[in-house]
């Protein structure tokens, strides 16, 4: 047995030599390389988790590049809408401002000149006015084209698969007006969101008419964090209670059967039905 046992501890310590370096040089080799081997390992998980996040940022990016677009879509539907609608008003002229004349001006050359004054500068002011509602309108569809891209962002980092989601939804849905109130509304993103999952939704707020579609969508946001009805429980019994059954029995004697001199009263025989009559007959017939 103490041969066995020598011969184990001398092949087990053969095993340990092989593993072990020889010398420093080779113990260095060895540290060596499993620091490198360390080394590769965190690179390619760092590359990993670099490749993740730029396909985040892709995503993201991809997502932000088609809001712009649908933007830039709605905004060139709208300037073609505007370009119909002064099509067909140059078919009925307006009642425009005329600049005076001698005859209007009661061939009056200084009221011809004041009225003159007059009319050019109320039609600078109008150009001017006209300017500045264009570019403001274009100032406000930015502006909440860029808040909605904010808020885009931070409600991709609660839910990843917003960009999926959203990017589901069937074009023919994405009516500018539709496009236009979510981006505007505070909650847009998740607007978009749970429409996306809701198809129902989604149809009646595309097919809504568009002077309503802003209230529309202002609906559907309120009832994001409306709670669903919930039933009133009933109130538990008291632990000791006593339950319905459990009467108190008495112990007195039963009373005495009462005796009258009168019969009850009894119902013809024309008034009773088919089964009392027979339930009747079957009584009298016992008695006999």
């Amino acid at each position: 047995m103490s041969d066995e046992n020598n011969a184990l501890e001398q092949g087990g310590g053969e095993a340990v030599a092989a593993t072990q370096p020889k010398n420093d040089a080779e113990a260095a080799t060895q540290e060596q390389a499993a620091t490198q081997e360390a080394e590769k390992a965190k690179e390619a998980e760092a590359k990993k988790a670099e490749e993740e996040a730029s396909k985040r940022r892709n995503r993201t990016s991809q997502y932000i590049d088609g809001l712009k677009n649908r933007a830039s879509a709605a905004e060139r539907e709208n300037a073609e809408m505007r370009k119909r609608i002064e099509a067909i008003e140059s078919r009925f002229p307006k009642q425009e401002a005329k600049p005076p004349t001698m005859e209007t001006a009661g061939y009056d050359p200084e009221e011809l000149a004041r009225q003159t004054a007059r009319y050019e500068v109320q039609q600078a002011r109008q150009q001017w006015e006209e300017q500045q509602k264009s570019e403001s309108a274009a100032r406000s569809e930015q502006e909440k084209v860029q808040a909605y891209i904010h808020r885009a962002q931070a409600f991709t980092s609660q839910n990843p698969d917003f960009e999926e989601v959203v990017g589901s939804i069937p074009q023919q849905f994405l009516i500018p007006e539709l496009q236009k109130a979510v981006i505007a509304h505070e909650r847009g993103p998740e607007i978009a969101y749970r429409l996306a999952q809701n198809e129902d939704e989604l149809f009646q707020l595309a097919t809504t008419r568009p002077e309503l579609i802003d209230w529309a969508v202002a609906r559907f946001a309120s009832r994001l964090d409306a709670a669903p009805p919930q039933q009133e429980a009933e109130p538990a019994p008291p632990a000791f209670a006593p339950t319905p059954t459990n009467k108190p029995i008495s112990q007195a004697p039963a009373p005495a059967p009462r005796v009258s001199g009168r019969a009850p009263t009894e119902t013809p025989p024309e008034k009773l039905t088919d089964d009392d009559w027979y339930r009747r007959d079957r009584e009298q017939r016992r008695k006999r």
